[in-house]
């Protein structure tokens, strides 16, 4: 048995200075008088849908006056692509790749930056808060249900949200607490996979809203005992915003247990052919579970010239696995080959705290000057035992 604690602290001081410079000029040159002006029919002017940013610049932000390589994906696409995971919802991201799994269990992913797919060389940040805290992107309990967009930053944002974003930032939004409209979706899929999830206004006294999202799934695969099971509920409250001024709370509870899936066993260099792709060799009743609550809030306030923002969580998650590794495809030997196998069972605590405040300058159509800090503080407690059974039961 074996007791590991440990700690991270980052401090970042922000200043930001965007400059933004815009001309336009037009003429028009008449060569025929015309005493009588032509009938002309009514053209349909196109609606077009504007789109904002914060990523960037903590800023609601026109994309394409923002110097930076981003992307926006809207709800209503996502919804119209049927994108219910991370893999789906930036499929035609510029630069990212998304592969599924990974050490974390099937219901995570990998993301991939222009080819590097350092686990935590990116940041995953929902509603504003670094998901996952100063450890490693909780991208097991993450849940695109009631999104009002994800924002793709491509490339270093470290002195707006620290060193652990220096190839990129993939930040989900969820719809405000004041959006109106009810959705209920329904899926279904082969290996007995299926869920749904429901969003819809809660009333509340006074000038507070609040909007509710509960969901449901059981994923399977084709990998003997492997699935998942997800359950979430993610109550947004906010006041009615008064000119600049808006108060805001999240409360996220996430829930995810898992039965893994075991690594492909190598030879040498290369894969096993004795090793089938869809066996498991897990120990029977292994899991990999994770139990994230999340609880957030902010407020923005007009400071004298100045907007004054302020963002605030604290989060709590708990993992329990046990997992098992088989080292070689031989059948033990009592005396030449006592062990093929290793495994592990382990109850990890985490806690992160973030508090992110700044305040910003609109000098009217040339500069935006942005000031602020944020800290981020997590301690992790691990309690866990290794074992290397004789022979390896499936």
């Amino acid at each position: 048995m074996s007791l590991r604690k440990g700690s991270v602290r980052c401090l970042t001081v922000a200043n930001f200075l965007l400059f933004q410079f815009l001309a336009i000029g037009s003429f028009s040159v008449a060569q025929t008088p015309q005493t009588t002006p032509p009938a002309t029919t009514p053209q349909k002017v196109p609606t077009v849908q504007q789109q904002i940013e914060v990523t960037a610049t903590r800023l609601p932000e026109d994309p394409e006056a923002v110097p930076a390589p981003i992307e926006v994906f809207t709800g209503e696409e996502l919804s119209a692509r049927g994108a219910r995971d991370l893999r789906t919802a930036l499929s035609s991201a510029v630069g990212v790749e998304i592969a599924p799994g990974g050490d974390t269990g099937p219901a995570s992913s990998v993301p991939d930056f222009w080819g590097l797919k350092e686990f935590d060389a990116f940041l995953l940040v929902v509603d504003g808060v670094p998901w996952g805290g100063a450890f490693n992107p909780a991208l097991t309990s993450l849940e695109l249900n009631d999104v009002d967009r994800i924002e793709v930053l491509r490339g270093p944002a470290s002195v707006t949200y620290g060193a652990t974003s220096f190839v990129g930032v993939i930040q989900v939004v969820h719809k405000d607490a004041a959006a109106q409209g009810r959705s209920l979706t329904l899926h279904g899929g082969s290996y007995g996979s299926g869920g749904g999830a429901l969003s819809t206004p809660i009333p509340l006294f006074g000038d507070w809203s609040s909007r509710l999202t509960i969901s449901g799934e059981h994923v399977g695969f084709r990998d003997d005992r492997t699935d998942y099971r997800r359950g979430r509920a993610l109550w947004r409250l906010g006041a009615k915003p008064v000119e600049d001024n808006r108060t805001w709370l999240n409360f996220d509870v996430n829930w995810v247990d898992q039965n893994p899936a075991s690594p492909r066993v190598r030879e040498g260099t290369s894969l096993s052919p004795r090793n089938p792709v869809d066996t498991n060799y897990n120990p029977r009743g292994a899991f990999l579970d994770d139990h994230r609550f999340t609880g957030m809030g902010g407020i923005d306030r007009q400071v004298g010239g100045a907007l004054w923002s302020t963002t605030a969580s604290v989060s709590h998650s708990r993992l329990d696995e046990f997992r098992g590794f088989i080292e070689t495809l031989e059948e033990p030997d009592p005396v030449l080959l006592p062990d093929n196998a290793h495994g592990f069972k382990e109850r990890i605590h985490l806690t992160d705290i973030y508090v992110d405040s700044h305040l910003s300058w609109r000098v009217p159509r040339s500069v935006t000057l942005l000031l602020g800090a944020d800290y981020i503080h997590g301690i992790g407690n691990a309690e866990g035992a290794d074992f290397a059974p004789q022979r390896y039961i499936r």
